[in-house]
């Protein structure tokens, strides 16, 4: 791991290593990183602590997988019903013009939550260190 050593102690004598490198995080030091991220968003953001990555993993999996079923279930329902093909896409846009209408509040809402949230990691990175026992 290409980390350089500041001789930072804390007060219970723990040496810091702070890692200052480009490769990819290995698993121990993306859990170190999720878990960094989490705290300070709790103490940063005005909505608190988010949900445990995992979780936000699945709810954007299930997402997907129900808007994709919708949009094909609608669009099969228009073809079997004689539906013209430009009404399909007509309708379509028009529905995804009031889903950005209705929804401006909330989308605005998300790209502020996203960039406290990259704030957070980049300094949880920023953070990263490995905590050896001095004796």
């Amino acid at each position: 791991m290409n980390t350089t050593q500041e001789d930072m102690r804390d007060n219970a004598g723990t040496l810091r290593i702070y890692r200052e490198s480009t490769l990819p995080l290995t698993i121990t030091e993306s859990t170190q990183v999720d878990a960094r991220q989490d705290d300070l968003m709790e103490i940063a953001s005005p909505d608190g602590r988010s949900p445990s990555h995992a979780f936000r993993s699945l709810g954007w999996r299930w997402f997907a997988i129900v808007a994709v079923l919708a949009v094909l279930g609608g669009v099969t329902w228009m073809l079997l019903t004689n539906v013209r093909i430009t009404t399909i896409i007509g309708l379509g846009a028009l529905g995804a013009v009031f889903a950005v209408l209705g929804g401006w509040p909330v989308l605005m809402a998300s790209f502020q939550r996203g960039r406290e949230e990259r704030g957070a990691r980049r300094d949880a990175k920023s953070q990263l260190h490995v905590e050896e026992r001095t004796g």
